[in-house]
């Protein structure tokens, strides 16, 4: 079950290195934020004139941790429009982020930008910068697949209750969000579960290399039975092999 987490995190971390350009600037914005108890004090000002209704706190992650990240993210998306406020109003926010006069909508910018370059300026490689709304987009759709793989391994790596039984459940369910948004209208979901499905393959496309142990565990499993197996096997690579594990 170690192992299994562990695959689920090789998956993820290829993931995250193509999606750094739009995580750095919001990892950014955060540490703006985080970084004094007057700069916090400015955000809670900026998510009650947006009447965001979030109790949440910002979190800044540790960047070698993705499941760190996918906390950042999942919050942070959600002030979206406070940290737009505070490019508008805030002085030093500006200021720390060079925000030239005409940028200020910081939301509006990259919108058609396919190259995942930011509109409204370009960086050096390590200069502090703003998310623009392409970068917010992104990690938005990102999170679903992040939340994803964080609660498989959350389930996975559980010391307090038996793990072997919910494997192939949760395995299962993976495959099938990576292969209905490989299906899906937006091409940047698609592109990412492309890849993913790729990574999947890599390591658990082979259905015989899988340790028999595992099914066992979910046959003995009085809400799943044997069927499940077959069931799961049916659907994703069709009645042959479903029968085939079946047996």
């Amino acid at each position: 079950m170690r192992y299994c987490a562990h695959i689920l995190n090789l998956i993820i971390v290829e993931e995250l290195k193509d999606m750094s350009e739009s995580i750095l600037p919001i990892r950014d914005v955060v540490r703006y934020v985080k970084s004094s108890p007057q700069r916090m004090e400015t955000f809670k000002k900026c998510v009650k004139k947006e009447k965001i209704k979030s109790k949440q706190i910002v979190c800044l992650d540790v960047y070698t941790r993705w499941n760190s990240t996918y906390l950042m993210l999942e919050v942070a998306i959600k002030f979206e429009k406070a940290f737009q406020r505070m490019g508008e109003e805030d002085s030093s926010f500006i200021k720390f982020f060079s925000i030239k006069e005409g940028d200020e909508d910081l939301s509006l910018e990259g919108e058609g930008d396919q190259g995942g370059s930011h509109g409204h300026r370009v960086p050096t490689p390590r200069q502090a910068t703003v998310p623009n709304k392409l970068d917010w987009k992104k990690c938005g759709l990102f999170v679903t697949f992040l939340k994803l793989f964080y609660d498989a391994t959350k389930k996975f790596s559980a010391s307090l209750f038996v793990t072997s039984n919910v494997f192939f459940h949760e395995l299962f369910e993976v495959e099938t969000h990576i292969d209905e948004s490989i299906l899906s209208g937006d091409s940047f979901m698609s592109k990412i579960a492309i890849e993913m499905k790729r990574k999947f393959q890599t390591y658990w496309g082979d259905v015989e290399k899988f340790n028999s142990l595992l099914y066992v565990a979910v046959a003995l499993d009085p809400q799943y039975k044997l069927r499940l197996v077959k069931f799961c096997y049916t659907r994703s690579k069709g009645k042959a092999v479903g029968e085939k594990m079946e047996k």
